[in-house]
């Protein structure tokens, strides 16, 4: 079985950021503690475009990490509604 991992990091030292964000997105999810002035979030929504959808709402700066093991890994950066920076990587083998 392969891991998965789909998360957010917004460039804050307020939690409460991250939480306003998914309210206004309306989309369930989990905010974790700030570090380092990121707060990580999660969200409990699996649908194409998420990162669209959350960016709409994006108050700064956000990062957007994919990882599908042996499959691919994507990294987005989000400057509040506009992509900045956007790669992806994939791992499966031809």
């Amino acid at each position: 079985m392969s891991g998965f991992t789909n998360s957010f990091h917004l460039q804050t030292f307020y939690r409460e950021k991250a939480l306003n964000l998914l309210r206004e997105t309306e989309l369930p999810g989990y905010v974790y503690g700030e570090n380092n002035g990121w707060v990580t979030f999660v969200v409990d929504y699996r649908v194409k475009h998420l990162d669209d959808k959350i960016s709409e709402f994006n108050p700064g700066i956000l990062l957007h990490n994919v990882f599908l093991e042996d499959h691919m890994w994507e990294f987005k950066i989000y400057n509040k509604d506009e992509l900045v920076f956007d790669y992806a990587a994939d791992l499966e083998m031809p």
